[in-house]
């Protein structure tokens, strides 16, 4: 990143923690107003975990430091227990002579809720395409609605098994975390249009690892989409998503046995075998070492000026013993 983006996530994490803070006093008083007990403060009930098990994989979310108690397990969601796909979906993608493209907005946004003059774009933008597209859209009549010549608008869709067929050959998604893992895993490139909350963040990191597009949906342009659309299906970009997601299925053991023999090893043996750091107990100031910091900065210029005026006292005495010699 560059410097100003820094100082934002600096100056937005102190925000945030201190919007956390004040949310988890009103929490608290709500919790003992409505149940007439007092509690523990909930930071530290937040602080006393043992185990912390989360949705993300280096492949796509980058490399951190983490401690034993953090475990990744992206993609726990994804079993290999496949839904039917519905037969009037399945005779469309099965009757595409050049592949075919997903697009779904999840549960929490729908396309409904997208303006008109968007949604023409959308349909322009397909209707030029050689590849059908499938558009999950709430409006749409049980069996499916076919708009132009190769969009088909569908009420619902299998979403994690579509993606893992042979003819699927990118998603359009909002960048939500399961979608984005599903389309990863299957090794499907990607068009990301964020909205809200983690999406921003899910796009910026699949398009740091070159497997998906961007696009805003406030000013989204008819060009950009097109654009979008040849970028990811490229053969580059192809096999890149499929390179990924080799890399990402490359693991010691799947998600859901790594959460469970953690989860196991936890109720063997509790805090006795601590997987955590002492550095989540320390204030910030002795987290970041500013305690030393400034220790040693008080150090180096008391020293600096103890010798100044030292220098400066052997000065006067050297200059004073230089004028007796000349009188």
């Amino acid at each position: 990143m560059s410097f100003f983006q820094r100082v934002e996530n600096t100056i937005v994490h102190y925000l945030t923690d201190k919007v956390h803070q004040t949310l988890l006093k009103k929490e608290r008083n709500l919790i003992e107003k409505s149940f007439g007990v007092r509690i523990a403060d909930i930071q530290e009930l937040a602080n006393n975990q043992s185990l912390i098990l989360v949705n993300s994989y280096h492949v796509l979310n980058g490399v951190y430091p983490r401690v034993p108690g953090i475990v990744e397990v992206g993609g726990i969601h994804i079993q290999p227990k496949n839904d039917t796909i519905p037969t009037h979906i399945e005779k469309f993608v099965a009757a595409s002579e050049n592949g075919v493209i997903l697009f779904s907005l999840g549960s929490q946004l729908s396309s409904t809720s997208i303006s008109k003059e968007k949604q023409d774009i959308f349909i322009r933008a397909f209707s030029k395409l050689k590849e059908r597209v499938i558009w999950k859209y709430a409006d749409s009549a049980e069996e499916g609605t076919l708009i132009a010549h190769n969009i088909l608008r569908v009420k619902w869709l299998p979403q994690k098994e579509l993606l893992k067929h042979p003819k699927i050959k990118a998603f359009i998604g909002h960048g939500g975390m399961l979608g984005s893992l599903e389309a990863l895993s299957a090794g499907k490139p990607m068009i990301i249009i964020p909205v809200f909350a983690d999406q921003k963040l899910n796009a910026a990191a699949l398009k740091d690892r070159g497997i998906a597009e961007i696009l805003p949906l406030a000013n989204l342009k008819e060009e950009d989409l097109d654009k979008a659309l040849k970028t990811v299906s490229s053969t580059s970009m192809q096999e890149r998503a499929r390179l990924l997601s080799s890399m990402w299925h490359d693991k010691e053991r799947p998600p859901l046995d790594t959460a469970v023999y953690w989860t196991e090893r936890i109720i063997r043996w509790g805090n006795q075998s601590q997987l955590y750091s002492q550095a989540k107990y320390l204030p910030f100031y002795q987290y970041a070492l500013l305690d030393v910091t400034a220790f040693v900065i008080m150090v180096v210029i008391t020293v600096i000026v103890t010798s100044v005026y030292i220098l400066k006292y052997l000065l006067i005495i050297a200059r004073s013993k230089t004028k007796k010699k000349i009188h």
